[in-house]
């Protein structure tokens, strides 16, 4: 039989920022669609304790067809923010992201750079309880992917948002996280800070 995670047990407290490191292929991925409760364990449990943002998929809940601003208020809507207070997040989201030149478009219209701007502008508009990050900040420029990592800094520097991260850099790993998982062949090979 084919199973992609074995014997993962894992505990990350409120707060923590924890990073997952393996090769392709690792279970890195599904570890995240599990705490993210995007898919269901075969076997086993997991208890996630608070609302999760999860940046697992280029503009996953964006429609095409919709305008950015469309997006933004549909997601704002989402997380119960409407009205006025949407409007103030709107602009922050805007000024985050850099895309207000672009903000009127289809997103369809956008390139993954500009799709990641806009996911990460408006999964960061306010503090998530979790933050899942799954590789994608890869796919912007490296003077966006500062401005993230700025971003994240700032969220986690408190007990508040707790971080789970996927990544294959484990220098911007270690600019964020403090404890590490080593997945190889679905199994935890490592861990600690």
């Amino acid at each position: 039989s084919l199973w992609a995670l074995r014997d993962v047990n894992l505990d990350i407290p409120k707060g923590g920022k924890f990073a997952v490191i393996g090769r392709n292929g690792a279970g890195k991925s599904t570890l995240l669609r599990l705490i993210s409760e995007n898919i269901n364990p075969t076997t086993g449990t997991v208890e996630v304790h608070g609302r999760c943002e999860a940046l697992m998929q280029l503009g996953a809940g964006f429609n095409p067809e919709f305008s950015g601003r469309q997006n933004v208020f549909s997601a704002l809507a989402y997380m119960g923010i409407t009205g006025k207070a949407a409007e103030e997040k709107l602009w922050d989201i805007v000024d985050f992201s850099e895309l207000d030149e672009f903000i009127e478009q289809p997103v369809r219209t956008y390139s993954s750079g500009m799709y990641l701007r806009l996911a990460f502008s408006v999964a960061t508009v306010i503090a998530p309880e979790i933050l899942i990050i799954d590789e994608i900040l890869s796919a912007g420029d490296l003077y966006f992917q500062a401005k993230c990592l700025g971003r994240i800094q700032e969220l986690t520097s408190g007990p508040g948002t707790t971080v789970v991260y996927v990544s294959h850099d484990f220098e911007s790993a270690q600019r964020i996280c403090d404890t590490f998982v080593w997945l190889e062949r679905g199994r935890i090979v490592a861990q600690g800070p």
